[in-house]
């Protein structure tokens, strides 16, 4: 029975990810998230609130937040999120 429940669950855990992963690829190969929800006909400023809703633009004006940002970096001394900045050497 225990072999059972654990072979569900980790079904089920690889699922979750496949879709979550396919979802993200779709989003991201067709283009801008924000334009490709939003609809092509939406007026421009509500695009761009809808980014910066959804973090998607940094107030530097970049496609990617600054979380994202940091946690590329594999140079940050801490965790993703913390706001530290790497230490000078």
């Amino acid at each position: 029975m225990l072999y059972y429940v654990l072979s569900r669950l980790g079904r089920a855990i690889v699922t979750v990810l496949m879709v979550v992963t396919f979802a993200f690829v779709v989003l991201r190969l067709s283009g801008d998230p924000a334009t490709v929800i939003m609809g092509a006909d939406a007026p421009p400023e509500a695009v761009d609130r809808f980014r910066r809703a959804g973090g998607w633009t940094s107030r530097s004006g970049s496609n990617t937040s600054p979380f994202s940002r940091r946690c590329s970096l594999a140079i940050w001394a801490s965790p993703c999120g913390t706001g530290a900045t790497p230490s000078s050497s």
